[in-house]
């Protein structure tokens, strides 16, 4: 699937070291634009929406304000997921060795590129 959001998929892509997929994706977890090297991130990140959505809610609920990311480390890789308008997400899949500050910083900066255009 190809739409205009692919070039942002595909500089997250190339700009983190050990990225093994990128997405943006509504919250009920369907795919808008996808780029996989390795992990089905789309898979993956559908099956994390129902926690992502009680997330959401739990940080509403508890004065927090609205969720803007939630990371998630696994013993062979790291997911991060950032919220872009309370109902997209923009996810990121790479293996452990890289650097996730520049992981993160690079999925803030197209967040912020992204969010106009949804």
């Amino acid at each position: 699937m190809r739409t205009g959001f692919g070039r942002h998929i595909s500089s997250l892509m190339e700009q983190v070291q050990g990225a093994r997929g990128a997405a943006l994706l509504d919250l009920d977890g369907i795919p808008i634009e996808s780029q996989l090297a390795g992990t089905d991130i789309v898979s993956l990140a559908a099956e994390c929406t129902p926690f992502l959505r009680d997330a959401q809610r739990a940080a509403q609920e508890l004065g927090l304000g609205e969720t803007q990311a939630i990371h998630l480390l696994g013993e062979e890789a790291n997911l991060l997921f950032r919220f872009l308008r309370s109902e997209w997400l923009l996810a990121l899949v790479a293996e452990n060795q890289g650097n996730w500050g520049k992981a993160r910083h690079r999925l803030e900066r197209e967040a912020r590129r992204l969010e106009p255009q949804l």
